[in-house]
């Protein structure tokens, strides 16, 4: 039997991976999934629980115990949180800022990155979002990092994905910020800066 064909679109916010993961899955045929969505998702039962974000051991003990499921239809995808439709609640400013910090918690990563892995049981999937081919999907046949484009385009794709981001986090510098310390967090970034040290002479960090 074979194995199902997984595509991962792995890069930084702005690259223009949900364009690319969309039309790529629409063309073969394949589900989509938006792994940001999850974390979305946890973040949205924190707050509607009350429990504040930074609030390590609650916030654990909520996420432990939310639902999260992606339905996939082609190259759309509906979000559930304990079986509600929340795929447009999820998109808010506040949820932003809130899954940047949920998402720093290892106990939170390791049970959706469990789930984000159940998404390509028994079928082939494109799934964007960042740490998709170094973590998720380490062995995925094919990884398609986001490519940098110019400063004009990365504007242009930012005002077209409010519906991603929120409506008002392009303008809220806490969403700005929290997405920013978010990547601090990155494995793939730190196994990386490992690696960069482990590779240079004399402890020296590689150029």
């Amino acid at each position: 039997m074979p194995k199902p064909l997984i595509i991962a679109i792995d890069g930084p916010a702005g690259a223009g991976k949900s364009t690319v993961a969309q039309k790529l899955a629409e063309r073969l045929g394949l589900a989509y999934v938006d792994s940001g969505a999850t974390y979305r998702a946890a973040a949205l039962k924190v707050l509607d629980l009350g429990v504040l974000p930074d609030d390590v051991r609650a916030v654990a003990g909520v996420v432990a115990n939310a639902d999260i499921r992606i339905a996939t239809d082609g190259s759309r995808s509906r979000v559930f949180l304990d079986g509600a439709d929340v795929s447009e609640q999820i998109r808010s400013a506040e949820v932003t800022v809130a899954a940047a910090q949920v998402s720093r918690l290892s106990s939170v990563r390791e049970k959706l990155i469990a789930l984000q892995r159940t998404l390509a049981s028994g079928r082939g999937v494109v799934m964007e979002g960042r740490d998709i081919g170094t973590v998720v999907f380490p062995d995925a046949p094919r990884s398609g990092p986001g490519r940098a484009r110019p400063p004009q385009a990365r504007a242009g794709n930012a005002r077209g994905s409010r519906r991603n981001f929120g409506t008002d986090s392009l303008r809220d510098p806490a969403a700005r910020s929290a997405r920013r310390r978010a990547k601090n967090f990155s494995p793939g970034r730190c196994a990386r800066r490992r690696q960069d040290r482990l590779d240079a002479p004399h402890g020296r960090p590689s150029r």
